[in-house]
């Protein structure tokens, strides 16, 4: 499983999945590993970016971010990605999510 994790810093999930311009992504098989890093260029004036974060993720099957909006909700569903709510470190969220 690809989970897409929202950060700007790689140790802790702190952003909002419409302002989701950093992504680190980690393949949850065997063991939690990072496997890539993903920058997606949004505009920081602009709202609403979630179907930007999610067609530039769409290679995973979990995005999990800070938080996310209803329509952000249903455009994962559309392209078959679970997305999970989460704030601190990512190792406790990967933990809860996994849970």
């Amino acid at each position: 499983m690809k989970i897409a994790i929202l950060s700007t810093d790689g140790v802790n999930v702190d952003l909002h999945l419409g302002k989701g311009e950093s992504a680190y992504i980690y393949l949850s098989e065997n063991d939690f590993e990072l496997i890539d890093y993903k920058f997606i260029s949004i505009n920081k004036e602009e709202k609403h970016q979630s179907a930007k974060v999610i067609n530039a993720l769409n290679d995973c099957d979990v995005i999990i971010a800070q938080d996310f909006g209803f329509k952000a909700k249903i455009k994962a569903e559309e392209n078959n990605i679970i997305l999970y709510r989460a704030d601190g470190p990512i190792n406790e969220a990967y933990k809860d999510f996994m849970n």
